[in-house]
């Protein structure tokens, strides 16, 4: 019997006896996704497809309790009533359709920039024009309520905002000059590229948890697989390395682009990011095998 067959069947049985409604269909549908992205998660992780279902299944654990509350309410308090659900604010959608029209215009112009098709200060202008579309989308993003999340706190939104804005503003910068002034496109783009990592770095570490009540509750019926939740020393033993890692990569970047130009520098982000990944596949490795 394969996995999908496995979870139709449990999820058929398991729903004989309840009524067919809307919210009952919502609360089969939501048990069925996220059964079938455990499956996916442990099958990925080493298991066989007959294994991972079970375990998917154990996980989930008796939700006679799920199934009585929505008998008896006509919804379950692990699962959002329809009028939990949030509706976008028309003027949050305006906004984000209108920044990202900049957006996309000013990429193009940026990239024309790149090629020296463009002058080269017409193209500064639109990255700047980008990052300031950026920060704007990802601030009015984060200030949204959602069906799962309570909306960021203002201060904090326009942080990632800025964040977002810099990290986007170094790389626009430094595409729109890189053809036409190599050295400025180093001198401009980098500095806020890193000052953005390094926001995003603490800002991660200092988030707090915005999700709702009932998205909680769901999230307790499952048991988290994360290696690095298990094991914290192998978590800050990556920490490390990836700092060490970007470090590394940037600085030679610089260095390349300041002596052998833009044509070879560019190949020192790619070896940062397949070292980073290579790292992340072995970190995760060598924690679950701790675990075993």
């Amino acid at each position: 019997m394969s996995t999908v067959t496995s979870i139709h069947r449990y999820l058929d049985e398991a729903f004989a006896e309840v009524p067919v409604t809307p919210d009952s269909l919502d609360l089969k549908e939501e048990l069925r996704s996220n059964l079938s992205a455990r499956v996916a998660e442990l099958v990925s992780g080493g298991a066989d497809d007959a294994t991972a279902a079970t375990t998917a299944v154990r996980e989930l654990g008796d939700i006679r309790d799920l199934l009585d509350g929505l008998a008896a309410e006509g919804h379950p308090a692990g699962v959002p009533h329809p009028s939990q659900r949030v509706r976008l604010r028309p003027i949050f959608v305006l906004l984000t359709v209108l920044f990202s029209l900049v957006l996309a215009k000013s990429v193009t112009w940026v990239v024309l920039g790149a090629f020296g098709i463009v002058p080269m200060w017409t193209a500064v202008a639109f990255a700047v024009a980008a990052a300031l579309s950026v920060g704007v989308i990802v601030t009015l993003a984060l200030r949204q309520e959602t069906s799962q999340h309570y909306p960021m706190p203002t201060g904090r939104a326009l942080a990632f905002g800025a964040a977002s804005l810099a990290m986007t503003l170094g790389v626009s910068l430094a595409a729109a000059l890189v053809t036409q002034q190599p050295f400025w496109a180093v001198v401009l783009g980098v500095p806020p590229t890193v000052l953005s990592i390094l926001a995003f770095v603490w800002l991660g570490v200092t988030q707090t948890n915005r999700t709702k009540p009932w998205a909680l509750e769901l999230q307790r019926q499952y048991v988290a697989d994360d290696p690095f939740t298990q094991n914290p020393a192998v978590a800050a033993r990556f920490g490390i390395y990836t700092v060490v890692i970007w470090t590394v990569a940037i600085a030679v970047f610089i260095v390349l682009t300041m002596t052998v130009g833009w044509l070879w520098s560019w190949l020192a982000l790619v070896g940062g990011f397949a070292v980073f990944f290579i790292t992340l596949a072995r970190m995760m490795l060598i924690a679950r095998q701790s675990r075993v």
